[in-house]
């Protein structure tokens, strides 16, 4: 049998904010598949399963700029971005 660890994280992560009344959740921004998939779930299933109320942030600690206010589209290289990143600063 294939034991899936990503829902035995996300099952654990839910079962640890609801015994702990947590009623907001900050997690740092992550590109990789692994970490956006658990909070897409989580998301969706954290009113029924944590609190109606519940609340769930993403920052991008990594960056000055968040990467989602740079650019709408992944970037072929540092020329095509430079001029984004300029004008937000």
């Amino acid at each position: 049998m294939k034991r899936n660890l990503l829902d035995e994280e996300e099952s654990a992560l839910m079962k640890w904010l609801k015994d702990e009344g947590i009623g907001c959740l900050v997690s740092d921004m992550s590109p990789l598949r692994h970490h956006r998939q658990m909070l897409e779930s989580l998301k969706k299933n954290a009113k029924e399963f944590i609190a109606q109320d519940f609340a769930l942030h993403q920052v991008d600690a990594r960056n000055i700029i968040p990467i989602w206010t740079t650019s709408q589209s992944q970037e072929k290289g540092a020329f095509t971005i430079r001029s984004k990143v300029m004008n937000k600063l």
